[in-house]
């Protein structure tokens, strides 16, 4: 699956599976962010840090990862 089919919101809430580079992970306390690249742009994404698992050694590691799709809330509604 595409980052633009992602972002066309036809999936949303739907369980899907995209794959891609990952270019660096970050986050704090529970939870880790790992940006993605994909051929057709950037996606982040975001999981539950488990115990013991050393994501800094997935940089550069090409992943498929699934989940759950979920619209990112900016707070711009009004």
């Amino acid at each position: 699956m595409s980052r633009t089919q992602l972002f066309a919101g036809e999936y949303e809430g739907q369980w899907v599976e995209v794959e891609g580079i990952i270019h660096s992970v970050s986050g704090s306390g529970h939870t880790v962010v790992l940006k993605l690249g994909m051929s057709d742009g950037t996606l982040f994404a975001t999981t539950v840090r488990a115990p013991d698992v050393n994501y800094s050694a997935l940089v550069d590691a090409k992943v498929r990862i699934r989940g759950n799709e979920a619209p990112l809330f900016n707070g711009s509604v009004r």
